[in-house]
């Protein structure tokens, strides 16, 4: 299938290296210069306008306050277009509301971290409900990409929202503990923020944990309620 990535920054460029492994991708970006600089390092091709694009699907992978100039500029060039944007904040409706007669869109939406995925960790990826050739397109866009499920793509907000607040929470909570015991070495405190805590964290999330963590795990249960 072929694809235009609109959009080079962070989170374009590890989809559109993603992607290449099963599609051909083209990059395109109001920076020309940072998008071509971009494909060469990924072994792509970047297009100067939209209008060069000739591909089966877009994904959108730009600001939020980009989704509708995008759009617009994809309406004007009066072609069909199949269009799928990662944007966590802009909702169902509102995409809705900047397709067209030939734009047809999708929210696809990522319930990770860019930085993780850089690292080669695979995010779940929830492509919303909506026109069934749609999602079948989403599907085989976002296969090599990471592990992909069909659902209420509007509810990643909230979900990346509170595992961001928490997480920060409990960062902030690490280091003040820390701190108060007398230990503020900065490479300390970063083993503790960067190792132990991402490691509890992702063997809790597998069922992983060791009896001891489980014991602390029960006993938070029980101190909640549950």
């Amino acid at each position: 299938m072929k694809i235009g990535m609109i959009g080079t920054g962070r989170m374009g460029r590890i989809l559109a290296a993603r992607m290449a492994e099963a599609h051909t991708v083209f990059l395109y970006d109001t920076d020309t210069a940072g998008a071509k600089k971009v494909a060469d390092s990924l072994q792509l091709t970047a297009v100067a306008s939209l209008a060069e694009l000739n591909v089966d699907a877009v994904v959108l992978a730009v600001p939020d306050s980009a989704i509708g100039p995008c759009l617009a500029e994809l309406k004007a060039t009066g072609k069909s277009w199949k269009v799928f944007s990662v944007a966590t904040n802009i909702s169902r409706e509102m995409l809705a509301g900047l397709a067209g007669e030939k734009v047809q869109c999708l929210n696809v939406k990522l319930i990770g971290h860019a930085g993780e995925m850089n690292r080669g960790e695979k995010p779940v990826i929830v492509v919303d409900a909506g026109d069934n050739d749609m999602i079948r397109h989403a599907q085989q866009i976002f296969a090599t990409v990471g592990s992909v499920l069909v659902g209420n793509a509007d509810q990643v907000k909230l979900i990346n929202g509170v595992a961001t607040e928490e997480a920060l929470k409990a960062s902030v909570a690490i280091e003040t503990v820390l701190r108060a015991a007398g230990i503020t070495d900065p490479e300390m405190l970063r083993g503790a923020l960067s190792q132990v805590a991402p490691g509890v964290l992702r063997a809790y999330s597998e069922d992983d944990l060791g009896p001891f963590a489980r014991n602390i795990v029960n006993a938070l249960h029980d101190k909640a309620g549950q």
